[in-house]
């Protein structure tokens, strides 16, 4: 559990810290950056445990396609690594695929700006491939 409570707080850290070059590398525009940092914080609190809702953030957006590495390098993670992380976290009975699933459909109109970012990121990225 302590390797959980420490791997949640790092991705809390690089989130807060990489977010606003994810609006710029992901194509958002700047003035939205205050806001979605905002929303992190928001959902932060959620629940008490925002490490835990930052990983369902991070692997939510690391889902949208799973082998873009882009998305991964914006928020400075091995994408391998977390997908490690996110099997061990799940075997813990923490963050699955349901449970993000109804965190999201819960959230996207009280955190729309975060959903925006996601569903950005997807579109830019699979603009790019083709």
């Amino acid at each position: 559990m302590a390797y959980l409570a420490v791997y949640s707080e790092r991705l809390v850290q690089m989130v807060e810290h990489k977010l606003e070059d994810s609006m710029q590398r992901l194509l958002m525009p700047a003035a939205h950056s205050a806001d979605i940092v905002q929303e992190v914080k928001a959902l932060c609190s959620l629940g008490g445990c925002k490490g835990g809702t930052i990983m369902k953030i991070v692997t939510y957006l690391l889902e949208r396609d799973a082998k873009t590495k882009e998305i991964a390098d914006t928020f400075g993670i091995n994408i391998s690594t977390a997908h490690r992380s996110l099997e061990r976290l799940e075997q813990h009975g923490f963050a699955s695929k349901e449970e993000r699933s109804r965190l999201w459909t819960l959230n996207k109109r009280r955190f729309p700006l975060l959903y925006s970012l996601s569903r950005t990121s997807t579109v830019i990225l699979s603009t790019r491939k083709s």
